[in-house]
């Protein structure tokens, strides 16, 4: 039996996985008989992971039967009546609001402070204040000179509507950010932007990432319906329930604002190494006819949750003990929302900013703060629920409400492990699989690929085990796995177990490592085929030995032995998140690309071979 991980990526992830297998399904029937369908196709499969874009897609084909039915026998029309199409219209509107009226200002505003601070400050743009009453106006209060320039910043416009990074950071600094070199930097700042043009088309000024996800990512097909009471537990389709089925999400373990007056909390591991960033969060569907159910949520350990007010001090009635097993069967559309927070990390109150930044830290934290989910735990029960728009706000919610509840934030499981593979692994060896494990890896990456020379300088192997000829691209995520770190600072000679890694342009913070195989595994080693097409689309596949070191984040004990085929789909181009038109045409051009890759001889071998089919 194999076992697949499917990376994150937003769209562009979706769209690959789509195509990828949709076209083996039809090579399938092809091979064998034209009634085959998604249960013959993943019938050698045990165990499924999925982060992020790749969580929608798992979600979407294990539960929605709709969207099963449309990929198996309408994958043609993906892009018109399919999937894709119906988004189309959606990611339009996304990228034409991300321009705000001033009306809509004061209600964002209102969503996330209190009506008497607007009010206030309201009023103070009427007043011809000195320098000295300005400083009194704003004194010990980040929110109150926001929430002031804010006002003045839209309306200074007058009628015309105002672009959200102009609003939030000023025409200057915006300007600066947004003038920054193209590259994945830039792209995530834009991506930013970007969401926050779809947190308004879900009518939600407050930012939540979760009902942007029941909103509009589950919108084709009616699967926020269909879907709604839908947990992890919940019956799968067919051809999935017997398997095990992982969702990668991380829980944010340094200081993360929970309400717009920034109370926070951290998460302090009770034993092991400190958990900078964010720390793995494993939730799990079990198989129909699995009675042990044992897998822990947080595979790093127990924590202890410290709840405080910004500027004030933690009480000792203010810690809370959260175990590393708790329960964790909340809805689907929870599950994918929590993986798939890519700029959860916001909410965080521990990032670094540059010094023209810091001041604003504490109030991006305030006001993107539910682009991280939150979850809490009701009555005192080890059984964790998730928040969807209605969200902790000062006005309504106390201290000692968001600790009894023991409320959390929840973030992408990218902060850790983009691939998932370190959470399927983490799984497996927690299940008493430790060697002899295989795993399929289907990773998409929307930038450009590392040469692998440039991985194993970086872990000091010796270059003339590099494989001879063309420098093959290597996504960073997947090099990760093997001890890569995107820090251009970081010591090779003497590494540490965390490293610092940019959000946005500017803005860093620290994580902890993914590293969970030997690198040498790549050494003196090539594709088995590679396969370029569309605009700059490029496929590798690897077969790789490979020997699993210490990582005591992800649970994983070293030394055991193991095979991993990996699909890299590498499109530089491509995005995310569709914030230009081009990026969105070009999803057209990768599922194109990706299915003529595997309806080639060559690659559907490949593939079938991956899958255990062959």
């Amino acid at each position: 039996m194999t076992n697949l991980s499917f990376s994150g990526g937003g769209w562009n992830t979706h769209t690959a996985l789509s195509a990828t297998f949709s076209t083996a399904l039809q090579k399938l029937r092809g091979d064998t008989q034209a009634s085959a369908n998604f249960g013959d196709l993943f019938g050698p499969t045990s165990s499924i992971s999925a982060n992020s874009g790749g969580a929608w897609f798992l979600g979407m084909l294990a539960y929605s039967q709709y969207f099963e039915d449309d990929l198996a026998d309408q994958s043609d029309g993906w892009f018109e009546a399919g999937y894709m199409g119906q988004m189309d219209q959606i990611f339009d509107q996304g990228r034409r609001n991300m321009m705000i009226n001033k009306d809509e200002v004061i209600s964002l505003l209102r969503d996330n402070y209190s009506s008497k601070l607007v009010d206030t400050m309201q009023a103070a743009l009427q007043e011809d204040y000195s320098r000295e009453e300005m400083k009194e106006l704003f004194s010990g209060s980040h929110s109150r000179r926001f929430v002031y320039q804010a006002l003045r910043r839209s309306q200074s416009k007058g009628d015309k509507d105002i672009h959200y990074g102009r609003l939030l950071l000023g025409k200057k600094l915006w300007t600066d950010l947004a003038d920054q070199p193209a590259g994945p930097a830039k792209n995530a700042l834009e991506e930013v932007i970007y969401m926050l043009g779809l947190a308004r088309l879900a009518r939600e000024t407050n930012f939540s990432w979760n009902t942007l996800n029941h909103e509009l990512t589950f919108q084709p097909y009616g699967m926020n319906d269909e879907l709604k009471d839908i947990r992890l537990s919940s019956d799968t389709n067919s051809w999935a329930t017997d398997k095990s089925l992982f969702i990668a999400s991380t829980l944010i373990s340094e200081p993360s604002a929970l309400t717009a007056n920034l109370s926070s909390v951290d998460a302090d591991i009770k034993a092991g190494q400190t958990q900078f960033g964010a720390t793995p969060f494993l939730l799990t569907s079990y198989p129909k006819n699995e009675t042990t159910q044992n897998l822990d949520s947080l595979p790093a350990g127990d924590f202890q949750l410290n709840y405080s007010r910004r500027g004030g001090s933690s009480h000792l009635n203010n810690r809370q003990d959260l175990s590393k097993n708790f329960g964790a069967d909340v809805p689907v559309l929870d599950a994918t929302a929590a993986s798939s927070a890519a700029i959860g990390m916001f909410a965080s109150l521990a990032n670094t900013y540059p010094k023209f930044l810091k001041k604003n830290g504490d109030i991006m934290a305030s006001l993107l703060r539910n682009f991280a989910v939150a979850g809490y735990f009701p009555d005192g029960q080890d059984e964790l629920s998730m928040l969807l728009g209605k969200n902790p706000r000062s006005k309504n919610v106390d201290l000692d409400q968001l600790s009894s509840d023991r409320y959390v934030r929840l973030a992408d499981g990218a902060y850790l492990d983009n691939t998932s593979a370190a959470y399927q692994l983490s799984a497996l060896q927690q299940s008493g699989v430790a060697d002899g494990f295989e795993l399929t890896l289907f990773v998409n990456s929307s930038s450009d690929g590392l040469p692998v020379a440039d991985l194993l300088k970086a872990i000091n192997a010796n270059e003339s085990d590099i494989g001879v000829g063309k420098e093959y691209s290597f996504s960073t995520s997947l090099a990760e796995l093997f001890g890569y770190v995107h820090d251009p600072e970081f010591d090779y000679s003497n590494p540490t177990t965390s490293f610092e890694e940019s959000i946005v342009p500017g803005i860093s913070y620290r994580r902890m490592a993914t590293n969970i195989f030997d690198p040498s595994a790549f050494a003196g080693e090539v594709p088995d085929w590679t396969f370029e097409g569309g605009k700059d689309t490029l496929i590798n596949y690897w077969t790789l030995n490979v020997e699993t070191v210490d990582n005591a984040t992800m649970s994983i004990k070293g030394g055991y032995s193991g095979s991993i085929k990996v699909f890299e789909n590498i499109t530089p181009s491509s995005s995310s998140a569709p914030y230009t038109k081009d990026i969105l045409s070009g999803y057209e051009n990768l599922f194109d690309a990706t299915q003529q890759a595997y309806s080639s001889d060559e690659g559907w071998s490949h593939l079938k071979d991956a899958l255990g089919l062959a």
